[in-house]
């Protein structure tokens, strides 16, 4: 994206927190999740593949971080709640 753009990776990421208030890495992470709760409503999906799918290279690490902001397991959310009500931090 810097390339493309023309721009250093440390203006970019100082753009970014200036204009959003959080980091890139923030952002990505948090779009990441949000794309995962996609998957997990509207697809078959394996709870594995769904991770690999939005950038997690570790299982583990996604279980944990998805569980901490939503408050559930991702086989939790799919079978428990439905688009209406998902609730986050």
């Amino acid at each position: 994206m810097c390339n493309h753009l023309g721009y250093t990776s440390v203006y970019i990421c100082n753009f970014i927190k200036q204009q959003t208030g959080e980091t890139f890495k923030k952002l990505v992470f948090e779009e990441r999740l949000k794309k995962s709760t996609i998957f997990l409503l509207n697809t078959n999906y394996p709870v594995y593949e769904i991770s690999e799918l939005v950038g997690f290279n570790n299982l583990t690490s996604f279980y944990k971080q998805f569980q901490k902001r939503y408050h559930c397991t991702p086989n939790e959310f799919r079978s428990n709640i439905d688009a209406s009500s998902i609730k986050s931090n």
